[in-house]
């Protein structure tokens, strides 16, 4: 089965498409899968298994980037066309069923899910390698916990206080509390089961460097219709309506309630403090977000720095290895989740309602502006967090190929 999977330019809405991407994957094992993206997204799918091969969609002025990604897909014969821009593209590929994005009201992953007629919708899930984990772990100490801290953000009103970051992260070491240990962290040598193997698929192009491209404020790699004016992470700024925040009070509020298949829920029997855990400081590459992260990192010198150091699957083998995850409202943040990573989100004047992170040991803290979001709160909500994780209902007694069976039962799409 040949599938083109057309997803986002920016990575944010890339990571919350993976849940699409890993249920086709444990539907038609065998499916060879072409993956459509941005430059920032390439990473998210480098590890992917089923991964045939990657098209890096570059802008071009006045939409001319569609016409080269038409020529490389209308020459094949797909068995399912999924687009989550909901383009042009799709109708005009040759292809026995297609299923596209149509805008609705509702949090993000299940306007995803919708696509292929998936309730509850499959959550994201992140992909590494062994290799990026051995990488990653010359990096960190092995005998020490750590707590990942993203403060950066594609806009400045996203961003939560340097020295609020470093208030909370004294505090929570400070506290003691007890939490699970990352399964990573007690048995590194143990890939997690929502990891999937690294694939050789090529990627067309490979971006220069092979590090994390263009995090940049208003960076656009861009194109798609709803993706506009909204950022690397693709929120769009200012949606306060079905945020459910006092006026001016910041409160906790969970992310979507989608089950998970690793990580999400699942309890570990060795309990460790966060006593004496190290910071780590994740960014992406570029002088804009190395200058939104020098103030964290001017405020905790002893912290590990990661900012634009890492590719995406080795910013993922390092969430697995964290036992806390705090950022700002980005793509980073979705990835965190993605990973099974216990996870806050800070949001100000993102819509939490659509974008928040998703998962059971994800949380988001919503305040009218960052500035109003407390030490205490944030604080409060990863002893919450991470003493009290929510279980996994169940999510494996529904028949993952019963949606898809339906979808492909219908007659074509002309």
């Amino acid at each position: 089965m040949r599938i083109l999977f057309v997803t986002s330019n920016r990575l944010g809405d890339a990571v919350l498409s993976t849940g699409l991407l890993d249920h086709l994957i444990r539907t038609h094992p065998d499916a060879r899968i072409t993956v459509v993206c941005g430059p920032v997204a390439e990473g998210v799918f480098a590890r992917m298994p089923n991964r045939e091969r990657t098209i890096v969609l570059r802008k071009q002025p006045w939409g001319r980037h569609w016409l080269p990604l038409w020529a490389a897909a209308v020459t094949r014969s797909w068995d399912l066309v999924v687009d989550i821009r909901g383009s042009a593209l799709s109708w005009l590929v040759p292809t026995r069923r297609r299923a596209v994005f149509r805008r609705a009201e509702g949090p993000k992953i299940a306007q995803l899910g919708s696509i292929l007629r998936l309730s509850p919708p499959p959550p994201p899930v992140a992909w590494t390698s062994e290799a990026d984990r051995q990488r990653v772990s010359a990096l960190l100490p092995a005998d020490r916990p750590i707590i990942a801290l993203a403060p950066t953000a594609n806009w400045g009103p996203k961003t939560w206080p340097a020295d609020r970051f470093a208030a909370a992260f004294r505090q929570l070491i400070q506290s003691g509390a007890k939490i699970d240990a990352r399964p990573s962290l007690l048995r590194p040598e143990a890939p997690a089961l929502r990891h999937g193997p690294a694939q050789s698929g090529p990627s067309e192009p490979a971006p220069s460097g092979g590090r994390w491209p263009g995090l940049t404020p208003g960076h656009d790699d861009g194109g798609a219709a709803h993706d506009g004016g909204a950022g690397h992470d693709g929120h769009t700024p200012g949606r306060d309506a079905g945020r459910g925040h006092d006026a001016g009070r910041g409160h906790v509020e969970r992310g979507p309630d989608t089950p998970g298949r690793r990580g999400d829920g699942e309890s570990f029997s060795t309990p460790i403090g966060i006593t004496g855990a190290v910071p780590v400081i994740l960014g992406g590459p570029g002088p804009a977000e190395r200058a939104m992260a020098a103030p964290l990192l001017a405020a905790l010198p002893d912290a590990i720095d990661l900012v634009g150091r890492l590719t995406l699957p080795e910013v993922v083998a390092c969430l697995e290895r964290a036992s806390l995850f705090i950022g700002n409202d980005s793509g980073l943040m979705h990835l965190s989740a993605a990973a099974g990573t216990p996870t806050i989100g800070l949001f100000g004047p993102t819509d939490a309602a659509t974008y928040g992170p998703t998962g059971h040991r994800a949380t988001a803290v919503i305040g009218p502006s960052m500035a109003a979001i407390t030490v205490e709160e944030v604080v409060s909500a990863a002893r919450t967090l991470l003493m009290h994780p929510r279980q996994d209902a169940g999510a494996s007694a529904r028949d993952p190929r019963a949606t898809d069976r339906a979808l492909l039962s219908r007659p074509p799409a002309l």
